[in-house]
């Protein structure tokens, strides 16, 4: 049987030297914000959008490279941080989710718990990141995040 697929969008809210990460619920360990694409909604808006139900935080992309362009055929979005292929083991069944990871600055909004997502929210600095129960690919991306950014 084939795996579902999914386009997934996350962000990596940085404020002040540090990330701002929730215990997701289902799987038990602390991510970066993010979750499906839905239907006529582009992957930087699913970002943003995600980043507000989960932590209701108002964010505002911020690009670590890439470039712009702008013509009448094309243009440009807004760039990921990076583009992941996971294997994500749910219960229900494994998918595999192609994630873009954005980086976000707070523009609004407080720090606040969604329940019914999450079973924490929390700020963590680099020196936490090796500690922190998730999965080793998060830790990469976050310890990547403070060399680069």
């Amino acid at each position: 049987m084939a795996l579902k697929k999914c386009i997934v969008a996350g962000c990596i809210i940085t404020k002040e030297g540090k990330v701002l990460l929730v215990r997701h619920k289902k799987l038990g360990v602390w991510l970066y914000p993010g979750g499906h694409v839905e239907e006529n909604e582009q992957p930087h808006e699913a970002a943003k959008r995600e980043a507000f139900e989960e932590t209701g935080m108002r964010v505002r992309l911020v690009s670590c490279g890439g470039i712009k362009i702008s013509a009448k055929e094309a243009k440009s979005l807004p760039m990921p941080f990076v583009i992941l292929l996971e294997h994500v083991p749910y219960k229900t069944g494994a998918h595999s989710h192609f994630d873009l990871v954005y980086v976000a600055r707070p523009i609004g909004g407080k720090a606040t718990l969604n329940k019914e997502e999450s079973t924490s929210i929390g700020w963590f600095s680099k020196e936490q990141i090796p500690r922190l129960k998730t999965f080793e690919n998060v830790k990469e991306v976050l310890l990547k995040f403070f060399e680069s950014c």
